[in-house]
């Protein structure tokens, strides 16, 4: 690079420097000023070629202490950076800060150059910086976060009013920071041995308030540390309040589920309650089935409340309502970018159900090209998410349910055989409630009391008129249709007693072709159970052992009641 070109880069650059650069020779005329000098003065290039002196720019009040340190530099010394004023082309006068040093050609001092920087800026900066702090220290004092500053031996530096507050900090006492928390913190050379320490101390004994705490350094030689203190106190208690609910739900979930809860008269429902202990301590797939609103899901959870993974958790899919696409990562979950909407992982069901159970829910409607993907994690017990490349192990108890006839729907081709064998380990049948009459009762016993908690209400049962209606029903819902009755009726039940215009109408209750005649001939409920058991017996050809089936109960409960009432069927049988 010749000289020419090195020259005219020098002067780029310096036209590039937001500061005022100018060269003066020793008559004190400016014979060179960049593009930043311009626009700070307003002279013009023409302005400094006619003969633009120094003190043409300073005020006369300023000449004395100018041309003193001016003087000097032409004398070849240094005298630093000073603070002079000048005046701009349009008479307006600006604050500069100047540093000065000769211009030396052979050894021989022939002009001076100058940097000027605008102290406008300079002071607008340090108006905004003031203006910052300030806006920081109102922030920090009246902060809700209690903060403290200390040094690095451990000196209160300051604190806020919300530190001072928890700590119940005196005006003008001392403080340290060993007086406030136990943390591993050093002050050998001066140093604090750490970056972020955190932890939690109670202040005033056992009971008082609980302080979360987290010690930071502020800098990087760690010479001042901020100390951030949290009230926990309500945030603990409330955890320990959730905590004891949480308690108390399992509890009332355990109890609700319990095997203990589970009655009927029943004789096919007692050998079905006989077989659930020894079901609950194994893992063993068990295949239930029944009409809808026979209690499927109860019996499962009375499986899963009673097992050894009753800590874990029970998570019940209906197969029947997702489409095979949707079944699929609902089952099994998928990974980020399966699919385009996928934009992170998402646990399956059988994730969820980790260390639990996991209820399949109407089983028999679940697509044969799923059935296929099933049937392998129940062999292999492993499953490989939406997307995913690796396999993940299935520590599941698998539960199955529906109300579908399986066996027939292999016949068909609708359900694979070999599935049908690995669900159907054991299998519990439930009877539906036209089979088991005698626990409508019962049943109707339990949802009152259920209903009074829900309700608010007192409804201490229900009379013999609504008792024979609901006797009489032939109920396809089974029992979730007869909570559902019992249900309506509470909403529009205004007296103690449940009676049959609480009932709902043949759209929510169908009649059997069980009839009893005119009910309020029957002065009391024994004389409506009598007439309905007369009734059922004559229905069933004078068979007592027909209509206890078809009652759902034994033999003998006919014989006793026929025999409390002194009834006599002449067309009974045995």
């Amino acid at each position: 690079m010749d000289g020419h070109d090195w020259h005219r880069r020098f002067e780029e650059t310096l036209n590039q420097l937001p500061v005022m650069v100018c060269e003066m020779d020793r008559n004190l005329r400016v014979t060179y000023v960049n593009e930043a000098g311009y626009r700070m003065t307003g002279y013009t290039e023409d302005d400094f070629r006619s003969g633009l002196y120094l003190h043409n720019m300073i005020p006369e009040s300023d000449w004395g202490r100018a041309f003193d340190n001016l003087g000097r530099l032409l004398e070849g010394h240094s005298v630093g950076i000073r603070e002079y004023r000048l005046i701009h082309q349009d008479g307006s006068i600006g604050e500069y800060q100047m540093n000065s040093a000769p211009i030396r050609e052979n050894g021989v001092v022939v002009g001076v150059r100058t940097c000027l920087i605008d102290m406008r800026e300079t002071h607008r900066m340090t108006d905004e910086l003031e203006a910052r702090e300030e806006q920081f220290r109102h922030i920090f004092h009246r902060s809700p976060v209690a903060f403290g500053l200390f040094d690095a031996a451990g000196a209160a530096m300051e604190m806020n009013e919300a530190f001072r507050r928890i700590i119940a900090l005196e005006d003008g006492a001392p403080l340290r920071l060993e007086n406030i928390i136990d943390a591993s913190w050093s002050t050998g050379e001066g140093r604090w041995k750490g970056t972020t320490l955190k932890g939690e101390v109670r202040r005033g004994g056992t009971g008082g308030p609980i302080l979360e705490w987290t010690l930071t350094s502020l800098s990087p030689r760690e010479d001042t540390l901020l100390l951030q203190l949290t009230d926990v106190t309500a945030q603990r208690e409330e955890e320990a309040r959730n905590a004891a609910l949480i308690a108390s739900l399992q509890r009332d979930y355990h109890s609700l589920h319990r095997f203990a809860d589970l009655t009927s008269r029943s004789p096919a429902m007692q050998r079905i309650f006989q077989m659930l202990p020894p079901l609950a301590e194994t893992d063993t797939t068990v295949l239930i089935t029944g009409e809808s609103g026979t209690g499927k899901e109860r019996i499962a959870r009375a499986i899963h409340a009673e097992s050894r993974r009753s800590s874990g958790p029970f998570i019940a899919v209906n197969c029947s309502a997702l489409p095979e696409s949707l079944l699929e990562s609902e089952l099994f979950g998928y990974r980020a970018g399966a699919f385009t909407d996928a934009k992170r992982d998402k646990s399956g069901k059988f994730a969820l159900a980790r260390g639990g159970v996991l209820l399949l829910d109407e089983i028999g409607d679940m697509p044969v090209a799923m059935q296929a993907k099933l049937l392998r994690v129940l062999q292999e017990r492993r499953y490989e998410p939406l997307g995913g490349t690796v396999s993940v192990e299935s520590d599941v108890r698998i539960l199955a349910a529906t109300h579908r006839d399986l066996s027939e729907l292999v016949a068909r081709g609708m359900f694979r055989e070999d599935l049908y064998y690995r669900l159907n380990v054991v299998h519990i049948a439930l009877p539906p409630l036209r089979e088991r009459r005698g626990d409508i009762p019962d049943l109707c016993e339990h949802f009152i009391s259920q209903f009074n908690r829900r309700f608010q209400k007192k409804v201490s049962g229900i009379s013999s008129a609504a008792a024979a209606l609901l006797a009489a029903r032939h109920f396809p819902g089974n029992i979730r249709e007869l909570e559902n009755a019992l249900e309506h009726a509470f909403v529009f039940c205004q007296s103690e007693t449940i009676e049959p215009g609480d009932l709902p109408g043949e759209a929510g209750l169908r009649s059997s072709p069980v009839a009893v005649g005119d009910i309020s001939r029957f002065a009391t409920l024994e004389d409506l159970e009598g007439a309905f058991l007369e009734t059922i017996i004559a229905d069933c050809g004078g068979s007592i052992t027909a209509a206890a089936n078809r009652l759902g109960v034994h033999r003998t409960t006919v014989f006793r009641r026929l025999r409390r009432r002194g009834s006599r069927c002449s067309n009974a049988t045995r």
